[in-house]
Order: C-alpha cells, then sequence, then structure tokens
C-alpha cells in the first residue's frame, strides 16, 4: 500500500518540494516523520483501534509519474539528444524542478540531461532552482547542480548562487556539501560581487577556526588559490597568531603549508617567520606526520630555506630516525653520510 523513500531532512524537502509546479497524475504522496509515503489504492492506516503517536507534519502534494519521466540509463544511450522524445524529456524534468533535484535519483537524471542539454536549457534548469539555493547548497544531491551549472554557465547566469548564499555563509563553510559550493564558487566566480561578499562574510568570524575545520579548510584553500589579495591576507594573519597549534593539526598544516606558497610575499615571510623563529620548530615539524608538509613548503622560499637548511644539517642524526624526518632528509639529499660531514660545521 505504501512505497517508502529515506529522504535527508523532511524540513528541507517538504520547504523545496512545496515550492515546485510539478506534473499532475493519479500518484500522490504523504510525508510523515523523514519518509515520503507514495498513496495508492488501499487505505494508509488499517483498521482497528491505533496506538498513540508522536505529533506528525503531514504535507500533500501531487507528482508526476514514473511512467513520465526517461529511466537513467536512457540518458546514457548513444545519440539520445537527438531522438524526438529529449524535448519531450526536458520538458517533464523542467516541469518535475525543483523536486527532483532533491532526489537521489532524480539529481542523477538530471545530472545526465545536462550533459547534453543545449546553454539555453541549463538556464531553464538553473532558473528552476532560484528560491532553493540555500536548501540545494546543503543536500547531498542537490549542491551537484550548483556546481555544474557553475561550471558550465557565465557569471551573469549563476550570480544569483551567491546572492542567495549571502547571510549563511559561516553556516555552509562548515557544512560538507556547502563548503564544497563555495569551493566552485571561487574557481569559477571569483570576481562576482556576490561571491567576494559571501567570502567576506565567511572569513568575517572566528578565521582560525574555518581552517581547522574538516570541511572549512577546503575552503581557505581555495581562498589561498583563488581568493583576492585581501582574502589571502587576512587567513595568513589568523594563521600567524597560532602557528605551533596549526603548523601540526590534521588540516590547518595543509592551509599554513599553502599560505606559505600562496600568500602575498611579506605575509608569507612573516608567516614562516613565526613558524621558525623557536629553537628546534623545524626539526619537531620534521618529525611530525602534519607538520612535514610545512616544513616542504618553507624549503620552498628563498629568504628562508637556507635557515631551514641548516638546522636540518644540525638534527640530521635525530631526523634518520623518525619515519617523516627521514623521509625529508631523503628529498633533500641529505643521508647519514652527508650529516656526519655536515654535523661539526653546524655544531661550529
Amino acid at each position: 500500500a505504501l512505497y517508502f523513500t529515506r529522504v535527508g531532512s523532511a524540513h528541507c524537502t517538504l520547504a523545496s518540494l512545496s515550492r515546485a509546479t510539478l506534473r499532475t497524475s493519479s500518484m500522490a504522496f504523504v510525508v510523515k516523520n523523514t519518509f515520503i509515503c507514495e498513496v495508492v489504492s488501499e487505505a494508509l492506516d488499517a483498521p482497528g483501534p491505533r496506538p498513540q503517536q508522536r505529533a506528525k507534519t503531514v504535507h500533500y502534494w501531487p507528482c508526476c509519474s514514473a511512467e513520465t519521466l526517461p529511466q537513467a540509463a536512457d540518458a546514457d544511450a548513444p545519440g539520445w539528444a537527438e531522438e524526438p522524445a529529449y524535448a519531450a524529456t526536458v520538458g517533464a524534468i523542467l516541469d518535475a524542478m525543483p523536486a527532483l533535484a532533491f532526489d537521489g535519483n532524480g539529481c542523477t537524471l538530471v545530472q545526465q540531461v545536462l550533459e547534453s542539454a543545449s546553454g539555453e536549457e541549463m538556464r531553464q534548469v538553473a532558473a528552476s532552482l532560484r528560491g532553493s539555493v540555500r536548501l540545494a547548497a546543503h543536500s547531498p544531491y542537490a549542491h551537484h547542480l550548483l556546481e555544474h551549472l557553475l561550471h558550465h554557465l557565465g557569471i551573469e547566469d549563476t550570480s544569483f548562487i551567491a546572492e542567495e548564499l549571502k547571510g549563511g555563509g559561516r553556516e555552509l563553510v562548515l557544512n560538507e556539501f556547502g563548503s564544497s559550493v563555495l569551493c566552485q564558487l571561487l574557481l569559477f566566480s571569483t570576481h562576482d560581487p556576490s561571491t567576494e561578499q559571501l567570502i567576506e562574510e565567511v572569513l568575517s568570524g572566528d578565521t582560525t577556526a574555518v581552517c581547522h575545520h574538516k570541511h572549512g579548510h577546503k575552503v581557505a584553500l581555495a581562498i589561498l588559490e583563488h581568493g583576492s589579495p585581501r582574502q589571502r591576507s587576512q587567513i595568513c594573519v589568523s594563521l600567524r597568531g597560532e602557528v605551533p597549534r596549526s603548523s601540526r593539526h590534521r588540516f590547518a598544516a595543509q592551509v599554513v603549508a599553502e599560505a606559505l606558497l600562496h600568500g602575498a610575499a611579506e605575509d608569507s615571510h612573516s608567516l614562516a617567520v613565526a613558524v621558525v623563529c623557536k629553537p628546534g620548530a623545524v626539526t619537531s615539524l620534521a618529525c611530525h606526520c602534519f607538520g612535514v608538509q610545512v616544513v616542504r613548503s618553507l624549503l620552498r622560499l628563498p629568504r628562508i630555506s637556507g635557515a631551514v637548511l641548516q638546522e636540518l644539517n644540525t638534527n640530521g642524526h635525530k631526523l634518520k630516525k623518525d619515519k617523516f624526518g627521514a623521509e625529508i632528509m631523503m628529498e633533500i639529499g641529505l643521508h647519514a653520510g652527508a650529516c656526519d660531514a655536515l654535523a661539526p660545521c653546524g655544531g661550529a
């Protein structure tokens, strides 16, 4: 009597589906808790006394029948885009948007159609997501469509994405799917004023916390590579205040290593000095599973690499006993014999 489909978030799904204009058919659905239930000929509840249940949010909407949409395999067939049914298929998908974007199979179908879609058809899909961007950015499925549109459409057609995301940047940067959308915005729309404002919002709070977060650090890396000079400088300054902890952190160490290479010259040098200023800091980092990548970046900086090499040479015997220290010694061409020869010079 019922067909159950699990959805990730009942609130998000209801909010998106309630705005959708879908093809009317004989099928109807009811949402109970986090399940979408297809109502067919039989009654929803069996006859007889009902046990007490907690309150439920129930919402009904018409839905397109499965027969009215193509199967995902059709979109993979050679020459499918040239078939007469293609236009009808695109029309049916547009009618079912944005609901399809929030369903796993539906989102896959839309992406397959977009691979063969024209620019105008992509713009129609983009238009169908207006008003649902923030929900889509947090969706495990719909965020893929946002990224696809950012990749294939120009800034003028996708500027609404960053515009709708403004005001939720701090929440977005710590979300697995939202952080991915932010990275794509930095890659393809970095000069869009709305994107710049959104990134400024992300950096307005505790930037160090973003660099230490398992999802936020990916956005920090994207900012260092594609962001404005001011945004890159902001990350370097925030890291400089907690260099010892950040250089040994699983995620932040990656950001420190990239900031040394992609930050402005003075910002990069100031950060490097903060790393090496404490005696023995370079050796300690070279023997650390995450800190060793910071040492690799230091060795690529002409103004600081000499001091780094000198400390590594001086402590060569300690480094060769450590897994990561021995690896970096091999990378820079230092081996046990070279350390023996350099030790007296280093000691002097």
